[in-house]
């Protein structure tokens, strides 16, 4: 009876997780690296599960030991590790690829597991039996690891993210390490790959949750996260207001085309991401409008952050002349001064001021 119940288990994990391979597929909205490394995470969940259901089989079914059953678990402990390694990378912003440290308790971890049928390292077999190996905690330190790896990398990727919740990341840790230290501590009990396959579960709806407040064009915050966000300034005291627009933006579009107008608008987003978030959260709020929101109050702080702004387009722009001019306005918003609401207004005049004295200056 234990047997088919986790057979079942094991069933219904697979096809949750062919459904959401599929989902994964239809789903651009995601980049693609986020959904091959999903994908990949996925194939090899399916593998363990398997594998497990074939450990199962053999400890559970009256069976005796024979070579599929030390293929089962050498196959289970030597790809376990890589869920978190394809997790993490699928979030991992560098483009750096693989760090070769990293990558060094996955090497160790699969060269004992292939050994243990002879040597009996992570887990051995003798007189029919299962048990485990004097060098089982390598593999439950590389599974901790690359567990870790992949939590810091969704805790680096949402930290943009500035109204988003940080409890689902917290649900993710409970469930990772729940299951696990559950099936450590009672063998018998396999759960472990349960809460794997709802943790891949979860982490897609936060991925789809998340890719509804990204602009898909220049990367930054749309302007649903902007509106958002607003509310949630409202009920502060302070925040600075900086809107940017691109001049002269239709006249690019006419004359060069959209093409080309889709590649200004995505040098002057990360343009301004590069040197406006250190000090706050950067949106694309319209066509060619942007938007930076930053609990900083110090003027003298923006106004040289506005400078290194312009200074790094001039940069960008000995290489391509075309690049156009961007102009700033910015304000501050006290609740004891006005709505925020009047604040944005600020910003605006200051910024169309600003737009108005290029073209008499061009005149």
């Amino acid at each position: 009876m234990m047997l088919i119940c986790y057979v079942t288990i094991g069933i219904v994990n697979s096809l949750a997780l062919l459904v959401l391979s599929f989902m994964l597929l239809q789903n651009y909205a995601l980049t693609n690296k986020i959904r091959r490394g999903m994908l990949l995470a996925n194939f090899f969940t399916i593998v363990i599960i398997l594998s497990e259901m074939g450990t199962t089989y053999f400890e559970l079914g009256n069976v005796p030991f024979n070579a599929w059953y030390v293929f089962w678990n050498v196959l289970g402990f030597s790809i376990s590790p890589l869920i978190g390694i394809f997790l993490g990378y699928a979030f991992h912003e560098k483009k750096n690829g693989c760090h070769t440290l990293l990558m060094i308790p996955f090497a160790l971890n699969g060269i004992l597991a292939l050994l243990s049928p002879v040597l009996g390292l992570i887990f051995r077999i003798s007189d029919n039996q299962y048990s485990r190996g004097p060098f089982f905690f390598v593999y439950i330190i590389t599974y901790v690891v690359y567990t870790l790896f992949f939590l810091t990398q969704v805790y680096y990727s949402i930290r943009k993210y500035p109204d988003t919740s940080k409890y689902t990341l917290v649900l993710l840790i409970l469930f990772v390490l729940g299951g696990t230290t559950i099936q450590i501590s009672v063998p018998s009990i396999h759960v472990s790959w349960l809460c794997i396959t709802f943790t891949l579960i979860l982490c897609y709806a936060y991925l789809c949750e998340l890719s509804l407040k990204k602009d898909a064009l220049t990367n930054l915050l749309n302007r649903f996260a902007y509106e958002h966000c607003l509310q949630c300034w409202n009920k502060t005291k302070n925040v600075c207001i900086l809107v940017f627009d691109v001049d002269e933006f239709k006249e690019i579009n006419d004359r060069y085309g959209h093409t080309y107008g889709d590649s200004c608008l995505k040098m002057v987003a990360h343009c301004i991401d590069e040197v406006f978030s250190s000090i706050g959260t950067c949106y694309r709020i319209g066509g060619d409008e942007f938007c930076v929101l930053s609990p900083h109050q110090n003027e003298r702080l923006v106004q040289n952050t506005m400078k290194l702004f312009h200074k790094k387009l001039d940069l960008y722009r000995k290489t391509d002349p075309l690049i156009p001019q961007v102009s700033i306005g910015y304000s501050i918003y006290n609740k004891s001064q006005g709505t925020l609401k009047h604040a944005i207004k600020r910003a605006d005049d200051q910024m169309y001021r600003s737009k108005a004295k290029k073209k008499v200056a061009c005149h």
